[in-house]
């Protein structure tokens, strides 16, 4: 199948919130990961370029982490700088110790020290206490959830846990320690976890806490990246690979596991989790005590997290000092701004999209959600939830958020599983707002920008979505893909086309141009077409889809619905210069068509054709238009016989007759065929008996 997209060139890059941007090279430094072997430069590596780069610094969410409270859970989607913000409080508070776990004497001569303090960011200079105080003082255990694979839970799970004591080897040589705590110690550090059940390995991140503070006379505190990593992988695997039992064991483990190191544990003093998705980190036993904090609705957290107008004005003014590159605002913010926080005037820009266009200056899609989401494709269809996500693009759905426990994952589990199972139509939604699809304003789902717009789309829209949308069969999307296959300058292959595009639409006809616009694009994607794109522009009025086919020709439609004309779209096409497409494709013919379909049952085209001069002249067009007509005949005896039929220019193409039990009833609403038996009936099909 053709692969549809709406932007040229999809490219996923992972940038972090704190970046670097050299002046002379413009390229940005990433912060990749929190794993043990780390694969990307630690948050001390990017702040120690800032003198040759743009930096933006957010140091003051360490005051807020130390003020505030003691655990918490920081909830924000893909994108907005989680882990390299962790990855700072670790580096801030770590306790730095030698080969046998004793602590630096002079906090001057930690690795650092330098990071924070020359010359200081903020956190430094203004909050000069709390850096004496708190500064290289705790033992930490940093633990990235995101390492576990659900493919291999049992295995990769003893394998995390066992990563965090190597970081810590040292204690296998404390004095402090009694020779039972070392020799368990040995049995999760030296490959003996094999020996233990899932359960003790659990409580290993407890019991190593216990280890550190026993071993530094000092409070531990825990920070745990991408807590719900593993639930979300396990919420869309596949049915086959990952049974309720086994959703159920991942969740109990990952939640034993935090909740004994967290909560009720006297040896840490303060914890901070990141993650996506609401979830309530409990078990049987102990009950949820952390505070869930959305990036989005607190009252401080939005300013360190995603980038806020400020930071983007801020790195514009920079990149035009440096680099003499200027910044167009309008731009970012269309494409990678809007998402709305508990102030009306502050929205974020996601820092992962933005920072790749500030390196790359390439206007388009840098964050491919959706290539990670398909698992959701049952959930999305337009049957179950694809009408209510229509309606969120004109910002027309409301939910009502909560926190999610296990039975509400495992619901959500066997919803995305399941196509007939039950829909809880605000746990689906919620779930696709907590991972970066949509952005609430109060209760109002709304789609934040033409990135996010672009992604929601590429997970949604699918041939398969309009067949079933509006009810087309095999027979019309193969009459449409061939007309488009067959078109040149013969007048015949307009009509044609004409009449196989109203073909699609027997059951209703789309409600907007850009309704209609998706149907074509999504409906022609086929294996007979090496591409088939739509371009998003900032210009949400624009309204056409390019075609390439094998023999070099382009074609470009322009599309209206209601009460524009073909005439209007192919104007656009002429008048905006989209036909530039044809020469950078470098094809020998190009087709524009302007096309339109009204309440009338009414589809026009006007057209021009070239043979690779890639000139076009209004004047020069050719229209063709193809009218379907339906009547309804009620009988005294409570029977229905009628008729389908078809014109182009005035001239019947097609007929079809239907009489007594063959349709039990139909009417006509503002011109769109409503089908009330839901029997329907195409122009060309054989028609069905109804059931009596």
């Amino acid at each position: 199948m053709t692969k549809v997209t709406l932007n040229l060139n999809l490219r996923l890059a992972s940038l972090s919130l704190f970046f670097i941007l050299s002046a002379k090279t413009a390229a940005v430094s990433a912060m990749i990961g929190a794993q043990f072997y780390d694969t990307g430069p630690h948050f001390s590596d990017l702040v120690k370029l800032r003198d040759k780069a743009l930096f933006v610094d957010k140091s003051l969410l360490i005051e807020y982490i130390l003020s505030g409270p003691e655990h918490i859970v920081i909830e924000a989607p893909e994108g907005f700088g989680k882990t390299t913000n962790l990855r700072m409080i670790k580096e801030f508070l770590e306790l730095e110790v030698d080969i046998d776990g004793k602590a630096v004497d002079s906090v001057n001569t930690t690795k650092n020290f330098e990071t924070f303090a020359t010359p200081p960011l903020e956190i430094v200079t203004k909050y000069p206490q709390i850096f004496k105080d708190h500064f290289a003082q705790s033992p930490v255990i940093y633990v990235n959830m995101g390492t576990v694979s659900i493919t291999q839970f049992d295995e990769s799970f003893r394998r995390m846990v066992a990563e965090l004591y190597m970081r810590h080897d040292y204690l296998e040589r404390s004095s402090r320690l009694s020779r039972p705590l070392r020799d368990d110690l040995m049995r999760l550090y030296r490959g003996k976890s094999p020996d233990l059940s899932l359960n003790e390995v659990a409580a290993g991140g407890e019991k190593l806490a216990y280890l550190l503070r026993e071993h530094h006379q000092r409070d531990v505190i825990v920070l745990i990246d991408d807590y719900d990593a593993p639930l979300r992988e396990a919420l869309q695997a596949q049915s086959s690979a990952l049974d309720m039992k086994n959703f159920d064991h991942v969740y109990e483990n990952v939640m034993l596991f935090i909740t004994r190191l967290i909560q009720g544990n006297s040896n840490v003093v303060r914890s901070v989790l990141t993650g996506r998705i609401r979830v309530v980190a409990s078990t049987k036993i102990d009950p949820d005590k952390l505070v869930h904090l959305p990036i989005f609705d607190h009252e401080q957290l939005w300013r360190y997290y995603g980038l806020t107008k400020e930071d983007i004005h801020t790195l514009g003014d920079q990149l035009l000092r440096e680099t003499k590159w200027e910044l167009n605002y309008t731009d970012v913010n269309a494409w990678y701004g809007g998402y709305k926080t508990i102030h009306p005037e502050q929205k974020l820009y996601n820092t992962l999209s933005t920072t790749t266009y500030l390196k790359t200056h390439q206007l388009k899609r840098h964050r491919i959600q959706a290539e990670g989401l398909r698992g959701l494709s049952g959930l999305l269809s337009y049957e179950r939830l694809g009408k209510t996500l229509e309606e969120a693009f004109e910002e027309q759905t409301r939910i009502s958020p909560v926190k999610m426990v296990q039975r509400d994952l495992r619901e959500l589990r066997k919803m995305i599983t399941d196509p007939n199972h039950k829909l809880n139509r605000d746990l689906a939604l919620q779930y696709l707002v907590e991972i970066g699809l949509f952005s609430l304003d109060g209760d109002r789902l709304t789609v934040p920008n033409l990135e996010a717009d672009a992604d929601l789309k590429a997970l949604l829209l699918t041939m398969d979505y309009f067949k079933s949308k509006f009810r087309i069969q095999d027979v019309q999307v193969n009459n449409y893909i061939e007309a488009l296959d067959r078109l040149d300058n013969r007048g015949q292959t307009y009509q044609d086309l004409a009449t196989a595009v109203l073909g699609l639409f027997d059951f209703r006809l789309p409600a907007t141009s850009r309704e209609l616009l998706h149907s074509l694009v999504y409906l022609a994607a086929d294996t007979k077409f090496p591409q088939v794109r739509t371009e998003v522009a900032i210009d949400r009025k624009r309204r056409d889809f390019f075609v390439q086919r094998y023999d070099s020709t382009g074609i470009l439609v322009g599309v209206e619905c209601g009460n524009g004309t073909a005439y209007d779209a192919l104007k656009q096409l002429v008048d905006h210069k989209r036909y530039e497409i044809f020469r950078q494709e470098k094809l020998r013919t190009g087709i524009l068509v302007g096309l339109a379909i009204n309440e009338r049952l009414e589809c026009s085209l006007a057209y021009l054709h070239d043979n690779g001069t890639y000139s076009y002249s209004l004047a020069g067009h050719k229209n063709y238009t193809v009218k379907g007509a339906r009547e309804r005949i009620l009988k005294n005896d409570g029977t229905t016989s009628g008729s389908v039929t078809t014109f182009c220019n005035g001239e019947p193409l097609v007929l079809a007759h239907f009489g007594n039990n063959m349709c039990a009833s139909f009417t006509m609403q503002k011109g769109v065929f409503m089908d009330e038996s839901e029997i329907v009936v195409p122009y060309s099909a054989v028609l069905r008996k109804n059931a009596v």
